[in-house]
């Protein structure tokens, strides 16, 4: 697993632009922030499964004239944040997304969670067959800063950089368990929650209940919480404070990585977190 970049939410927010419409000259002016929101929206379109495109290509997946989208691809350029290769005309990202990469993975020690968890994350994704994640809050919400990806043809995965509420999910649970309840409640100020599924909490009372059960036993699971048909097991990661810094979260179709099977494996992943927290400088007992 090579060096995690942080890409899309970190760079552009948590999700895509929700409408784009169609550049025209009888619309006003365009103004700056949506000069900024276009740009933005461009290098959202830059993924692991399309990493590069066309002007063309852009021009009609954002609906504006290849004129408009030169001149932002031209703006990106001059900041590195996006290049091209000369003989295929093809953008793909540049090394400006990946100084602001390294700058946050960097900042709060990131990377040295991320350099103690590797090995491990890829020894589990060996032995389960799944995906492997590492999260860790941000702001109010949880990111995936970094994963090892299933090499089996149907799997699940959050993607590096993917963001989902603090409420739901495993790995979520395994992060806010051992939070101060006054901490919860900042980052957790309302008594209920929008249902991402059925399957999902719909009050903090409900949520605060679960995180019992995930203190007492030193893991979360969850099932279609966040994305119906899959399922997934966390445990947390505290470093030399005894703060919980990351969690290390499995996940998979539901139908292979059930209940069953994930708990053939919940020793080889508490021992890993407990191996990582150690590394981080923790000398307390987990779970």
């Amino acid at each position: 697993m090579g060096r995690a970049l942080i890409v899309k939410e970190y760079l552009v927010g948590s999700g895509p632009t929700a409408s784009r419409s169609r550049d025209d000259a009888s619309m006003p002016a365009r103004s700056g922030s949506q000069t900024v929101d276009r740009a933005l929206s461009i290098l959202e379109l830059f993924t692991l499964e399309r990493p590069q495109w066309t002007l063309t290509e852009v021009s009609s997946e954002m609906q504006l004239t290849a004129s408009t989208v030169h001149r932002l691809l031209r703006s990106l350029l001059a900041h590195e944040m996006v290049i091209m290769e000369p003989v295929s005309k093809r953008y793909s990202l540049g090394p400006g997304v990946m100084r602001m990469a390294k700058m946050l993975l960097e900042r709060d020690d990131i990377q040295r969670v991320y350099d103690a968890a590797d090995r491990y994350m890829n020894q589990l994704r060996a032995s389960t067959g799944e995906t492997v994640g590492l999260h860790r809050i941000l702001g109010q919400y949880r990111a995936c800063v970094a994963e090892a990806v299933s090499f089996q043809t149907v799997r699940t995965q959050t993607s590096v950089g993917g963001v989902q509420p603090l409420h739901v999910g495993a790995a979520s649970k395994a992060l806010i368990a051992w939070l101060a309840s006054e901490e919860r409640d900042r980052l957790l100020p309302d008594d209920s929650f929008e249902h991402r599924t059925a399957a999902s909490p719909s009050s903090r009372a409900e949520l605060e209940s679960q995180l019992e059960l995930v203190r007492k036993q030193g893991y979360a699971t969850s099932g279609g919480e966040t994305v119906v048909g899959a399922a997934a097991v966390a445990a947390p990661i505290f470093d030399s404070r005894g703060r919980v810094v990351a969690a290390i979260n499995i996940t998979g179709p539901i139908e292979r990585w059930n209940v069953e099977t994930m708990a053939e494996h919940l020793d080889e992943l508490r021992d890993s977190v407990r191996t990582v927290s150690g590394l981080l400088g923790y000398v307390g007992s987990l779970p």
